[in-house]
């Protein structure tokens, strides 16, 4: 599938996702500023470590707060190491140009993505649940050539709308976290979908008790 986006953290290591802008990316954004492409399309943002840092603990702290949403985003722990391990020098960039140059719909979600997803934290932080998950998942739809992820609320109809761990953790994997690393050869087994199913989305193979329908 086409149309990359890319998570650029610094010179030390890149993110990629062939047709989708992971939800996970979202979470550096608060104070990041908007980059057009030299045609005048939308390209990304742009933003420093230490803003990034900042952007993910406030997001981090909102999600916790929901144990549904944080069996899918408690991985964002993953993001923030990996942000620890750049000088406060380099430069963030969330590079979507090719998947918003795709049409003016794409270019107009890619635009709104990072404010659309703090829309969602405020829901969240207000207690509106479903309203939050409502939201996250059309934006999750609106993100991705694929289908977007479920957001019931429940994790088990989660599973069962994805067709199964198997497949739903390479859903997860492209939605949410993304799937091709590029930085330090002994950080690239944590960048795997067998880590991730592992340390974050264990709940794939023995969802939580309370975990909805």
């Amino acid at each position: 599938m086409p149309y990359p986006a890319y998570l650029t953290i610094g010179e030390y290591s890149e993110l990629e996702q062939n047709g989708c802008i992971p939800l996970a990316w979202l979470a550096l954004l608060r104070d990041a500023g908007a980059l057009d492409t030299p045609s005048g399309g939308f390209g990304g943002w742009e933003t420093t470590p230490w803003e990034a840092t900042d952007s993910l603990d406030r997001v981090i702290n909102v999600l916790q707060s929901d144990p549904y949403l944080w069996e899918y985003f408690s991985i964002l722990s993953l993001l923030l190491d990996e942000l620890q391990q750049v000088p406060t020098e380099e430069t963030i960039q969330l590079n979507v140009s090719e998947f918003a140059a795709l049409d003016a719909a794409h270019e107009a979600a890619a635009r709104a993505a990072s404010d659309d997803f703090r829309a969602m934290l405020r829901l969240v932080h207000r207690g509106e649940r479903d309203a939050a998950y409502t939201a996250l998942r059309e934006l999750s739809a609106r993100l991705t050539l694929d289908r977007g992820l479920p957001f019931t609320g429940g994790l088990t109809a989660d599973i069962a709308l994805l067709e199964g761990p198997e497949t739903a953790l390479q859903e997860l994997t492209w939605a949410v976290m993304g799937e091709v690393y590029d930085g330090p050869p002994e950080r690239a087994p944590w960048y795997k979908a067998a880590h991730y199913r592992a340390n974050f989305w264990h709940w794939l193979d023995t969802p939580p008790a309370g975990s909805g329908p």
